[in-house]
This record gives C-alpha cells, structure tokens and sequence, in this order.
C-alpha cells in the first residue's frame, strides 16, 4: 500500500485503482463507522515512487484548500539516479520532480515531515537491509 498522510487526512489507492481519503482528526473507532471518500480514479501513468522492501512506501499529503497532491521519494529519472522527490496531483496525476536541485539518498522509499520541528525524515531500503 502507498499511504500519503496530512492535513488530517490519509490518502491511498485502492484494489480498483481509485484514490481514498480517510480522515484521521477526531477519528474514533469504538463501535462507530469510518466515512471513508471516494476522490476518483487513479489519472495518468503509474506512480514512479521508489520501492521499498514489502512495498511499504509512503509519502505526504498535501492539500490547498481545492486540489490534493501526493509527495514522494521517487525514480523518476530511472534506476541509479540521484533520488528526488515528486508531486503529484490526487488523483488526476502529473507527475513532477517536487523542488528542483534538492537530492535525497538514492534508497529512500518513504517520507514523513514534522510541521512543528521543520524536520523530514526518511526510510530506505539497502541492500544490507532497511535503514
């Protein structure tokens, strides 16, 4: 599963290839039903996001009050390249390296970022094992 998360809210792809959204503020389980949201077909080319071991890769969510994008460490250059981050539109697509010049390790797979420390974090996937 790619999981991309923020703003409250919780973005993936489903078996049919549709994007969900699934809020978590306020989110409480016991005995209550879930609303989870339909946003629509997954548009364009397959996600070029780097595969992690067990293909758990995540990203962020991104939101500007109209449009959602999903950011990501990806492959967008091929195989060997410097890793980057990239952008893209949920769930109409248009895929696009996120902040130019801006590198990430070659093995990062997935992404989480700290509004409140101003930190990002990364997972990667080596052939040593995870990191």
């Amino acid at each position: 599963w790619n999981v991309y998360a923020g703003w409250g809210m919780a973005a993936f792809l489903d078996s049919n290839d549709d994007w969900m959204l699934l809020p978590l503020d306020g989110c409480h389980i016991d005995g209550h039903v879930i609303e989870v949201v339909r946003l629509g077909h997954n548009f364009g080319d397959p996600l070029s996001h780097a595969q992690c071991w067990g293909g758990a890769e995540h990203g962020v969510l991104e939101y500007d009050g109209v449009l959602f994008h999903a950011l990501y460490p990806c492959s967008l250059y091929g195989p060997g390249r410097p890793g980057v981050l990239c952008r893209r539109g949920v769930p109409y697509g248009g895929e696009a390296e996120a902040f130019a010049g801006v590198q990430v390790d070659t093995q990062a797979c997935s992404l989480a970022l700290s509004a409140r420390t101003w930190t990002w974090f990364f997972h990667n996937h080596s052939e040593g094992g995870a990191g």
